[in-house]
Order: C-alpha cells, then sequence, then structure tokens
C-alpha cells in the first residue's frame, strides 16, 4: 500500500493510516510494537508485523 501524509507526521498518524487501509481482520493482527519503519529517500516505510502471541 502506498499513501501520502504530511512530512512532519508521527508514527502514530502513520500507524493509524496504515490500519485504515487493512483490512479489518488484518488490522486487528497488526502490532506496532513488533513493526519496523525505516526512513528512505521517497519517505517512511514500515514492515508490519503480526502481534506476539503469548
Amino acid at each position: 500500500m502506498q499513501f501520502t501524509t504530511n512530512e512532519d507526521s508521527s508514527e502514530e498518524v502513520i500507524w493509524s493510516l496504515i490500519l485504515n487501509n487493512l483490512t479489518s481482520n488484518l488490522s486487528t493482527e497488526a502490532s506496532a510494537a513488533t513493526s519496523s519503519f525505516y526512513r528512505t529517500e521517497d519517505g517512511i516505510e514500515c514492515s508490519v508485523r503480526k502481534k506476539m502471541e503469548i
């Protein structure tokens, strides 16, 4: 997925946009704590990962 946001958007705002673009099933499984954000020449990329199961 790809979307545009303000350059000064926080990770929380970006994470919210990611969750809004996922299906409801995937958005409940995604975890900000286990996912990773990367700065690239194009902006920010995120490797979305599932919640850790205990």
